[in-house]
């Protein structure tokens, strides 16, 4: 019969009436929610093996919190037991874990023991209560746990060989029943896969969101094997679009919806030597699935301790930081400070660290670099890589460059921001062609750094830490047209990424020489009485194109000012838009800067009139701030000449940059202007307070007259509180009719109005009539379900229309907080395909973005059988075959020299 040496009841309250925090992850945790454990220790009953002597040989092989507790009960010269091991280590997690978990302790009898002489302990999962409960507005959940020295197959293995990592992993499956998974792919991106033609690996962000500050992030690869020629009747099973490295089915088709990870997937980089059982979520043996703390490139962040002399530990890490404290911008390339853990880095490093002396900070490099100073030193902490919140990854491919690297395994690196504060640089490959994901380097900006005290003491302000949330995009500049990047053929990579919710600022670094260390190229903040006033919080992901004026071709980002938001740093009071509606101080711009210097280029700012200048363009209705990415039109040049851009307000902004020749040097003052294109809400509080933090899908059509247009979709909804349910959002495909960039009518004419959209709804054919919709401003379709609001950018292929939306959960018990949706309509006139359903189910949590990967479409969930033949949309399927027109280069046209 099994001995339980110890049962705990885990107890969960979900808090639903509690003060939400106005951020993008409110929805997965509140600083309110609860654990409650109910803890018995039971007594043992065979002797315990001996483990070291107190005051000689065990410090070392505890925790800096075990050891206490051990001190505390013992005197020195005293054999340790497993059973005086197992105690000190159950209290030392308990002293250790958040104040959202509440611990209730019944001892019974005397210490616990071991089986004879066996060092191991097992942590068993009993029966769960099989419905969750409402209790008073709060969800009530228990799960059973047993401490025991019988061995169980499907229980967790705590050998007390090594009492550290055997805490390590209590610790960690206490806290696991606490958090909630943010697994649900985060972001992902497609990059091609070296050797493969026509596949595309498929990189999936995670996290996990729990009571206390040390969320956990992972970045994990599949594989899209057909991406590039993906037959239009999807012959084959549809669950084998996405392999993990098995080349197994890698995604689940069932209620969590397409963008969930088989508990079974092994994915690419990830070492399944190393793949550590535990119970939530559950694993298979040698696959890592879901588990954001298993595999990926979070298992390959070397952590190896650095020595006291501060040099590079071997297999150690490397992290790059600014030389010194940066001011609004830095306009010339500049080397960056290795981060080492010596007293020559806390000197270049202390300015940024006014609250601790030269040994606090000393600890702090080393805990940068991977070591467990606190609890365990000369250990290397148990993870490093921290939360992939909205940071899609990039990828740039160096080809035959460093060494072993050839054409077939070309040297490819990965490059994505985590809430650890560093943007990372991981391989795909090694030199030898086997899968990696090590981590090379990452950068820290120093601004971040006195956050990283809090990470390490868990002191965040609020429940969540953002660090570099942006997503990196990159100029590109190949004089070959190879498709790679090689410093030697006279090529550059410049990467640029701001701080999102992390921090307000952007930053470029020089990374075109594979073999060399990164270089700051430029950095840009807020200024006051400068060029960058108006820089919010750094949400807008910049566009990395090229404009033309005074004949002259300069190579740009193109951004909004950014989001008003987050909190007083001494209150903690939501700020802007966090707080109410209303108009912005910042944030209320959009931005062109130069790629190369930073400097800038053009803006549009809040002014009382109409005024244009050739670096600033004033309009009285840009009073809200410009969260969202900008989607931009290209001519046959390359030159962007026009883009839109939503802001928090509810306009639709069209910004007409029309190329200019040489001889003008006013061009910029004279044809460059923002417009408001549509009024879409209302600058107040309630149904109408809509707000867009998603780029637009932009195409060129005709309409029903067969006359040319331009048309936007776009869907609504407040990103920053997604549990929000008083706003009536939508779906909106707006056509403009003014086609010519430039053009003078643009400056004056009447902004669209909701009421001019015809509803999809009133969208009936009678006696043979097209829906008015497919005529005239264009369409909304109402997303009305309370609280749905659009979530992502939507997408538009062969003549649907595409775009999700989350739904916040309706009732306590409900989690994760909410569920996908998503939509595929027609786009002339927003009604359903095939005539079916609009949308469908796209299971627990937030939906992942929808891609096109070559000729296929990734969707969030796949379609039910109900979409109906005509859709286009097989069921079943994540991956989707395009229905877009093939094109085939038959002949290539320089534009300006060969003739049409």
């Amino acid at each position: 019969m099994q001995r339980y040496l110890a049962q705990l009841i885990l107890v969960f309250l979900w808090q639903a009436a509690s003060t939400v925090w106005a951020d993008d992850l409110d929805a997965w945790w509140t600083p309110e929610d609860r654990t409650v454990l109910s803890l018995e220790l039971v007594q043992g009953e065979e002797a315990a093996p001996l483990l070291c002597t107190l005051g000689q040989d065990c410090r070392q092989r505890f925790t800096a919190s075990a050891y206490r507790k051990l001190r505390q009960a013992y005197p020195n010269d005293v054999p340790v037991s497993v059973n005086a091991a197992v105690m000190a280590i159950v209290r030392s997690v308990i002293e250790r874990l958040p104040p959202q978990l509440t611990v209730e302790v019944a001892l019974r009898s005397s210490p616990i023991s071991a089986r004879g002489d066996s060092r191991l302990v097992y942590l068993a999962r009993g029966a769960d209560s099989a419905v969750p409960r409402s209790v008073a507005g709060s969800c009530l959940r228990q799960f059973a746990l047993s401490l025991s020295d019988e061995p169980d197959p499907d229980a967790l293995a705590l050998s007390f060989d090594d009492p550290i990592l055997a805490e390590r992993r209590l610790a960690e499956a206490l806290l696991g029943f606490a958090r909630t998974s943010g697994s649900m792919v985060s972001s992902t991106f497609p990059v091609v896969a070296a050797g493969q033609p026509g596949a595309a690996a498929l990189l999936l962000g995670m996290f996990d969101a729990g009571p206390d500050a040390h969320w956990a992030g992972n970045i994990k690869k599949l594989l899209i094997p057909q991406a590039g020629g993906l037959p239009e009747s999807l012959a084959m099973p549809p669950a084998a679009l996405v392999e993990d490295a098995r080349g197994r089915p890698a995604l689940e088709s069932v209620d969590y919806g397409g963008g969930r990870l088989r508990t079974t997937a092994r994915t690419f980089w990830t070492d399944p030597a190393r793949v550590l059982s535990g119970l939530v979520p559950p694993v298979q043996t040698g696959a890592d699935g879901d588990a954001v703390r298993r595999g990926g490139a979070g298992q390959r962040v070397a952590a190896g301790v650095p020595p006291v002399s501060g040099a590079v530990a071997a297999g150690g890490r490397d992290l790059f930081t600014e030389v010194a404290a940066q001011s609004h911008q830095v306009a010339v390339s500049q080397a960056l400070l290795p981060l080492r853990a010596d007293r020559a880095s806390v000197a270049l490093v202390r300015e940024n660290l006014p609250r601790v002396d030269d040994d606090e900070a000393l600890e702090l490099l080393r805990w940068l670099l991977g070591e467990d100073v606190d609890e365990a030193p000369q250990r290397a902490r148990p993870w490093l890589l921290g939360p992939v919140f909205h940071s899609r990854p990039l990828a740039l491919d160096y080809g035959a460059t460093g060494a072993g690297y050839t054409t077939s395994n070309p040297n490819i690196r990965i490059f994505f921001g985590s809430a650890d504060g560093i943007l990372h640089v991981v391989e795909n490959t090694d030199a030898v062609g086997r899968e990696s994901g090590r981590e090379v380097y990452g950068f820290l900006p120093r601004i971040l750094l006195p956050r990283q005290l809090e990470r390490r003491t868990g002191e965040v302000r609020g429940s969540i830490d953002y660090g570099v949330d942006g997503s990196p995009v990159a100029l590109r500049v190949d004089r070959n047209g190879d498709g790679r990047i090689r410093a030697q053929d006279g090529d550059e990579a410049l990467v640029f990424f701001g701080l999102r919710r992390g921090g307000i600022g952007y930053y470029a670094l020089d990374v075109t020489d594979v073999d060399r260390p990164p270089r700051l190229q430029w950095s840009l903040a807020r200024t006051r009485g400068g060029d960058f006033d108006h820089l919010a919080l750094s949400f807008s992901t910049p566009v990395v194109g090229r404009v033309q004026f005074g004949g002259v071709v300069r190579d740009v980002l193109l951004f909004g000012g950014g989001y008003h938001g987050g909190r007083d740093a001494v209150s903690g009071e939501p700020l802007g838009k966090d707080a109410a509606a209303g108009d912005d101080p910042v944030g209320n711009a959009v931005y062109i800067v130069d790629a190369r210097t930073g400097e800038l280029v053009w803006k549009a700012v809040l002014g009382d009139t109409v005024e244009a200048g050739n670096t600033r363009f004033a309009h009285p209705d840009m009073r809200d701030s410009v969260a969202s990415d900008l989607a931009v039109m290209v001519d046959a040049e390359g030159l962007i000449h026009r883009a839109y851009v939503g802001d928090t307000g509810g306009r639709i902004w069209r910004i007409d940059l029309p190329p200019g020749v040489a001889g003008n040097p006013d061009h910029r003052a004279q044809h460059w202007f923002v417009s408001v294109f549509a009024e879409l809400g209302a600058e107040e509080a309630g149904p109408q307070d809509r707000r867009f933090f998603h780029a637009p899908a932009l195409v060129r059509t005709v309409d029903r007259g067969g006359l040319p247009v331009d048309g936007l979709l776009v869907t609504s909804g407040n990103r920053a509180r997604p549990l929000a349910t008083g706003v009536e959002d939508y779906a909106f495909y707006l056509r403009d009719r003014l086609i010519v960039s430039g053009d003078a009518l643009a400056r004056h004419r009447t902004p669209l109005e909701i009421g001019q959209l015809v509803p999809v709804t009133a969208c009936v054919e009678e006696e043979g009539e097209r829906c008015s919709a497919a005529h005239g401003a264009g369409w909304r379709l109402a997303l009305a379900s309370a609280g749905e609001k659009g979530w992502g950018r939507p997408l538009v292929d062969g003549g649907r229309a595409l775009f999700s939306s989350f739904l916040p959960r309706t009732g306590p018990c409900e989690a994760p907080p909410g569920r996908g949706r998503t939509y595929a309509v027609n786009l002339a006139d927003g009604t359903a395909l095939g005539g079916q359903s609009p949308g469908w189910d796209a299971g627990l949590g937030m939906p992942a973005e929808l891609l096109r990967v070559g000729n296929a479409i990734l969707l969030p969930a796949e379609p039910p059988v109900i979409v109906g033949p005509d859709s286009g949309l097989v069921p079943g399927a994540v991956v989707q075959a395009s229905r877009a027109p093939r094109l085939v280069r038959t002949y290539w046209r320089e534009p300006g020299v060969d003739p049409l």
